[in-house]
Protein backbone atom coordinates (compact mmCIF):
# COMPACT_ATOMS: atom_id res chain seq x y z
CA UNK A 1 0.00 0.00 0.00
CA UNK A 2 1.11 3.91 -0.74
CA UNK A 3 -0.18 7.09 -1.26
CA UNK A 4 -2.12 7.53 -4.19
CA UNK A 5 -4.92 10.44 -3.33
CA UNK A 6 -4.29 13.78 -1.63
CA UNK A 7 -7.45 15.44 -0.39
CA UNK A 8 -7.11 19.02 0.15
CA UNK A 9 -9.13 21.15 2.51
CA UNK A 10 -9.23 24.38 4.52
CA UNK A 11 -9.02 24.20 7.53
CA UNK A 12 -12.34 23.63 9.46
CA UNK A 13 -13.71 21.73 6.42
CA UNK A 14 -13.77 18.01 7.52
CA UNK A 15 -10.67 17.26 6.78
CA UNK A 16 -9.72 15.00 9.48
CA UNK A 17 -13.35 13.01 9.31
CA UNK A 18 -12.65 12.35 5.71
CA UNK A 19 -8.97 11.46 6.60
CA UNK A 20 -9.80 8.62 8.77
CA UNK A 21 -13.16 7.33 6.93
CA UNK A 22 -10.74 6.97 3.61
CA UNK A 23 -8.22 5.34 5.35
CA UNK A 24 -10.57 3.00 7.96
CA UNK A 25 -9.80 4.43 11.20
CA UNK A 26 -5.93 5.33 10.93
CA UNK A 27 -5.05 8.89 12.53
CA UNK A 28 -1.51 10.02 12.15
CA UNK A 29 0.54 11.39 14.80
CA UNK A 30 -0.38 15.09 15.76
CA UNK A 31 2.88 16.42 14.61
CA UNK A 32 2.32 14.72 11.07
CA UNK A 33 -0.87 15.92 10.86
CA UNK A 34 0.39 19.73 11.73
CA UNK A 35 3.21 19.78 9.04
CA UNK A 36 0.77 18.83 6.19
CA UNK A 37 -2.19 21.48 7.47
CA UNK A 38 0.38 24.40 7.73
CA UNK A 39 1.44 26.51 4.51
CA UNK A 40 4.72 25.83 5.24
CA UNK A 41 7.33 24.58 2.79
CA UNK A 42 7.53 20.61 2.69
CA UNK A 43 10.69 19.29 1.92
CA UNK A 44 11.96 16.62 -0.18
CA UNK A 45 12.53 14.28 2.87
CA UNK A 46 9.21 14.75 4.27
CA UNK A 47 7.40 14.18 1.05
CA UNK A 48 9.27 11.05 0.71
CA UNK A 49 8.61 9.48 4.06
CA UNK A 50 4.87 11.08 3.74
CA UNK A 51 4.58 9.07 0.55
CA UNK A 52 5.99 5.80 1.90
CA UNK A 53 3.22 5.38 5.09
CA UNK A 54 1.02 2.40 4.85
CA UNK A 55 -2.14 4.84 3.74
CA UNK A 56 -3.96 5.42 0.28
CA UNK A 57 -5.20 8.96 1.70
CA UNK A 58 -3.50 12.21 3.00
CA UNK A 59 -5.56 15.23 3.56
CA UNK A 60 -4.47 18.77 4.26
CA UNK A 61 -4.33 22.39 3.93
CA UNK A 62 -0.90 22.60 2.32
CA UNK A 63 -1.42 23.08 -1.48
CA UNK A 64 2.29 21.60 -1.84
CA UNK A 65 0.97 18.19 -2.26
CA UNK A 66 -0.65 18.61 -4.96
CA UNK A 67 2.20 18.80 -7.14
CA UNK A 68 3.02 15.77 -6.20
CA UNK A 69 1.48 13.72 -9.12
CA UNK A 70 -1.30 12.16 -6.51
CA UNK A 71 -5.07 11.13 -7.56
CA UNK A 72 -5.75 15.05 -6.08
CA UNK A 73 -9.54 15.99 -4.41
CA UNK A 74 -10.44 19.16 -2.97
CA UNK A 75 -13.11 19.70 -0.39
CA UNK A 76 -15.98 22.75 -1.30
CA UNK A 77 -19.39 23.53 0.24
CA UNK A 78 -22.08 24.43 -1.48
CA UNK A 79 -23.93 25.25 1.55
CA UNK A 80 -23.82 28.62 3.26
CA UNK A 81 -25.40 27.19 6.12
CA UNK A 82 -22.84 24.31 6.65
CA UNK A 83 -20.16 26.88 5.55
CA UNK A 84 -21.07 29.38 8.57
CA UNK A 85 -21.12 26.95 10.43
CA UNK A 86 -17.93 25.35 9.96
CA UNK A 87 -15.90 28.65 10.32
CA UNK A 88 -18.11 29.24 13.76
CA UNK A 89 -17.00 26.05 14.84
CA UNK A 90 -13.28 26.27 13.68
CA UNK A 91 -13.39 29.87 15.04
CA UNK A 92 -14.74 28.22 18.39
CA UNK A 93 -11.97 25.79 18.98
CA UNK A 94 -8.90 27.98 17.77
CA UNK A 95 -7.67 31.36 19.44
CA UNK A 96 -8.66 34.27 17.07
CA UNK A 97 -4.95 34.93 15.76
CA UNK A 98 -5.13 31.61 14.51
CA UNK A 99 -8.18 32.72 11.68
CA UNK A 100 -5.77 35.37 10.14
CA UNK A 101 -2.83 32.88 10.15
CA UNK A 102 -4.85 30.43 8.16
CA UNK A 103 -6.36 32.61 5.97
CA UNK A 104 -2.42 33.49 4.84
CA UNK A 105 -2.63 30.61 3.24
CA UNK A 106 -5.45 31.70 1.08
CA UNK A 107 -4.79 34.79 -0.04
CA UNK A 108 -1.51 36.66 -2.05
CA UNK A 109 0.77 37.60 0.59
CA UNK A 110 0.10 40.88 -0.42
CA UNK A 111 -3.16 41.05 1.52
CA UNK A 112 -1.49 39.61 4.68
CA UNK A 113 -1.44 42.95 6.21
CA UNK A 114 -4.72 44.16 5.91
CA UNK A 115 -6.56 40.86 6.19
CA UNK A 116 -5.10 41.19 9.76
CA UNK A 117 -6.25 44.49 10.23
CA UNK A 118 -10.36 43.31 9.04
CA UNK A 119 -12.72 42.82 12.41
CA UNK A 120 -12.93 38.54 13.55
CA UNK A 121 -16.26 39.05 11.36
CA UNK A 122 -14.92 40.01 8.34
CA UNK A 123 -12.14 37.41 8.54
CA UNK A 124 -14.75 34.69 8.86
CA UNK A 125 -16.44 36.03 6.06
CA UNK A 126 -13.55 35.61 4.15
CA UNK A 127 -13.21 31.95 5.03
CA UNK A 128 -16.72 31.06 4.33
CA UNK A 129 -16.25 32.47 0.82
CA UNK A 130 -12.96 29.56 0.53
CA UNK A 131 -15.03 27.05 1.46
CA UNK A 132 -17.49 27.73 -1.57
CA UNK A 133 -14.85 28.08 -4.09
CA UNK A 134 -11.84 26.08 -5.54
CA UNK A 135 -8.60 26.89 -5.22
CA UNK A 136 -7.60 28.32 -9.12
CA UNK A 137 -3.91 27.03 -8.68
CA UNK A 138 -5.08 23.59 -7.87
CA UNK A 139 -6.21 22.58 -11.22
CA UNK A 140 -8.86 19.96 -9.86
CA UNK A 141 -11.52 18.37 -12.03
CA UNK A 142 -14.41 19.35 -11.56
CA UNK A 143 -15.69 15.32 -10.47
CA UNK A 144 -12.55 15.71 -7.71
CA UNK A 145 -14.64 17.91 -5.91
CA UNK A 146 -15.92 16.88 -2.87
CA UNK A 147 -18.86 18.88 -1.83
CA UNK A 148 -19.54 18.23 1.97
CA UNK A 149 -23.05 19.93 1.91
CA UNK A 150 -24.05 16.69 3.04
CA UNK A 151 -22.29 16.30 6.54
CA UNK A 152 -25.07 16.25 8.72
CA UNK A 153 -26.33 13.23 6.94
CA UNK A 154 -24.68 10.34 7.15
CA UNK A 155 -25.48 7.84 4.23
CA UNK A 156 -25.45 10.43 1.44
CA UNK A 157 -21.93 11.83 3.22
CA UNK A 158 -20.49 8.01 3.24
CA UNK A 159 -21.81 7.57 -0.09
CA UNK A 160 -20.07 10.50 -1.35
CA UNK A 161 -16.92 9.30 -0.47
CA UNK A 162 -17.77 6.02 -1.72
CA UNK A 163 -17.70 7.57 -5.01
CA UNK A 164 -13.61 7.97 -5.11
CA UNK A 165 -12.36 6.06 -2.44
CA UNK A 166 -12.02 2.23 -1.68
CA UNK A 167 -13.32 2.10 2.76
CA UNK A 168 -14.46 -0.09 4.68
CA UNK A 169 -18.25 1.40 5.23
CA UNK A 170 -19.51 -0.13 8.87
CA UNK A 171 -16.21 1.15 10.39
CA UNK A 172 -17.03 4.78 8.26
CA UNK A 173 -20.38 4.58 9.95
CA UNK A 174 -19.18 4.08 12.90
CA UNK A 175 -16.16 6.54 12.64
CA UNK A 176 -19.39 9.22 11.53
CA UNK A 177 -21.23 8.29 14.47
CA UNK A 178 -18.67 8.60 16.73
CA UNK A 179 -17.51 12.09 15.19
CA UNK A 180 -21.08 13.38 15.21
CA UNK A 181 -21.72 12.63 18.93
CA UNK A 182 -18.06 14.89 19.35
CA UNK A 183 -19.78 17.30 17.59
CA UNK A 184 -23.55 17.54 19.39
CA UNK A 185 -21.53 17.59 22.86
CA UNK A 186 -18.86 20.78 21.29
CA UNK A 187 -22.34 21.97 19.76
CA UNK A 188 -23.58 21.98 23.65
CA UNK A 189 -20.74 23.13 25.21
CA UNK A 190 -20.08 26.85 22.64
CA UNK A 191 -23.82 27.21 22.71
Amino acid sequence: MAVVNYVYYRGGLFGDLIFSIVNNGVHLPNWLQSHLKSGDTISDQFKNFVLLLPLTTLTGCSNQPLQWSLNNYEVVCSSDKISTWGVIRFTELHPKTQLAELLKQYYPEQLTESIQKLSFEKQRDLLIRKYQTTDPSSNIETNNLLDVSCIFDKEQFISMLAKHFTFDHKLADLQYTFWRQREDLLNKAIM
